[in-house]
């Protein structure tokens, strides 16, 4: 597992995402998809300090939302 810098966690097009990566190797997976552009995909990328960025993000919302989780999350 490495961790990354990240200026947010929050998308208005893809919910939160925490981290990127997965070790388990699935055949069937979508997110191993090319289209996505993730490089080296079996490494895990977790985004440090996620607590606080998170805080951040939805300080800075202007009016109350919905924050989704995909389900690689």
């Amino acid at each position: 597992m490495h961790y990354v810098h990240a200026k947010t966690l929050l998308s208005a097009q893809n919910g939160m995402n925490l981290y990127r990566g997965c070790t388990h190797g699935c055949i069937y997976c979508d997110s191993r998809s090319d289209c996505y552009g993730i490089q080296e995909f079996d490494q895990v990328r977790v985004k440090a300090d996620a607590l606080r960025i998170l805080r951040n993000d939805l300080e800075r919302k202007v009016r109350p939302g919905i924050a989704g989780l995909g389900s690689m999350s």
